[in-house]
């Protein structure tokens, strides 16, 4: 039997699926941008599942660590709302431990460090060491994502 691709929630930049324990952001339109055999967002989740096929560009998957994935996956979808591009963000894998060492676009930045800790945590950081990254306390972390989430700034 072949596992279910579950659409977790749409956003305009993309949307966020449930498969296999992971989280997983697909683009908006990405069988128009990349012009390959993906014709469904579930294709394009099963074949970033796949060790045959490889990533889409713009997928982007989660996996459960101290945050869930699905939030991650939100955080990261929320962002690419905010910052309004064209293509998506290329997505790629943080080093644990290490937040102070992602590479972090320009655009994504510019916004701010409201932006940024979302940014961040999208990546799976501790609420701790974005605080220390960005310069602030962990419980303004909190309060940045709180109100990122909510969309009140």
């Amino acid at each position: 039997m072949v596992p279910e691709v579950t659409l977790h929630r749409q956003y305009d930049s993309g949307s966020v699926y449930a498969f296999r324990g992971r989280a997983v952001f697909v683009p908006t339109g990405l069988s128009d941008q990349i012009g390959v055999d993906v014709e469904t967002d579930e294709d394009a989740v099963r074949a970033a599942d796949s060790p045959h096929q490889s990533i889409p560009p713009g997928v982007a998957i989660f996996d459960g660590n101290d945050r869930d994935a699905l939030t991650r996956a939100g955080l990261w979808a929320s962002v690419q709302d905010r910052i309004h591009l064209e293509s998506p963000l290329e997505w790629t894998e943080a080093v644990a431990g290490d937040c102070q060492r992602v590479r972090v676009p320009v655009i994504v930045a510019a916004e701010g460090n409201v932006v940024l800790a979302a940014y961040l945590a999208s990546y799976g950081f501790p609420n701790d060491e974005i605080a220390t990254a960005l310069g602030v306390g962990s419980r303004t972390v909190s309060q940045y994502l709180s109100d990122f989430k909510k969309g009140e700034r």
